[in-house]
């Protein structure tokens, strides 16, 4: 059966703002698609023991008031780890309260993202975790926002590094988060397996190339139709600022596709 229109979940990234999301909503809504931009609240999850599962919990009954109100296709944008993190965490807590959502479920588009991989031992995240925090935390300072800085990046990873050894039930939710989208996708026996577009940029600081590319030949070799759309000179989350062109055509013609379900 041909759907005409989806319902777009867009999940943004750590510090992203309204502004932000509305420029991604705008590729949707310019197809009449009804979009719901959340925010990111990783900083919340990451600071609570079970903080990812509730805010998962959360988007859930949202999802499934709408749906019981006007079930339609969807199609979820996320961008960056938070981002992906905040999509396991719904994933499983619609499977778990809300299945009928599922059902819905016509495919996922990754924007930058993961950036880890299984081991995720201290050193990465003392390492990376400042990086994702610092631009929201200098433009707060009134600074530009930089991922690195001579100061606040030695105190930061100090921090970070104890808050990964002190919160053990975040770091293992955030390893799992890969297993969780992977099996998502994968074909049950209700349902074929769930198309998947990844857009990564090689200049991503954030997110190393290695880490997408790890993940994405994971699902192809679980039987999940994986997209790649590679820019070699891309930033972290601005390759729809640097190649707006390519990207609106990829996302586009993706949403068009997943409507064909």
């Amino acid at each position: 059966m041909t759907h005409d229109r989806l319902r777009v979940l867009v999940l943004g990234w750590h510090d992203a703002t309204p502004r932000h999301l509305r420029a991604v909503a705008r590729l949707y809504t310019a197809d009449r698609h009804v979009v719901h931009p959340v925010l990111s609240e990783s900083g919340r999850s990451l600071a609570r023991r079970g903080g990812f599962e509730q805010e998962g919990r959360a988007h859930a009954r949202a999802l499934a008031r709408a749906h019981e109100l006007d079930p339609r296709p969807l199609l979820v944008h996320s961008f960056s780890n938070a981002g992906f993190w905040t999509l396991a965490s719904m994933l499983g807590a619609l499977g778990r309260e809300h299945p009928f959502v599922l059902d819905h479920h016509v495919g996922t588009i990754l924007d930058s993202a993961p950036g880890f991989d299984e081991a995720m031992h201290v050193s990465f995240t003392a390492r990376t975790a400042p990086m994702a925090f610092l631009p929201g935390l200098l433009v707060r300072l009134g600074r530009p926002p930089r991922h690195t800085h001579p100061i606040l990046t030695p105190l930061l990873s100090v921090f970070f590094g104890a808050w990964h050894l002190l919160a053990p039930a975040q770091i293992a939710f955030m390893r799992g988060a890969l297993q969780t989208v992977r099996d998502a996708h994968r074909a049950t026996a209700d349902r074929a397996a769930l198309p998947l577009l990844s857009i990564w940029g090689g200049a991503d600081r954030l997110v190393e190339p290695r880490y997408v590319e790890a993940f994405l030949d994971r699902c192809a070799a679980d039987g999940v139709p994986v997209e790649r759309l590679y820019f070699p000179d891309s930033v972290h989350v601005r390759h729809l600022v640097s190649h707006r062109a390519a990207y609106e055509r990829a996302v586009r013609d993706f949403a068009r596709r997943v409507t064909d379900t």
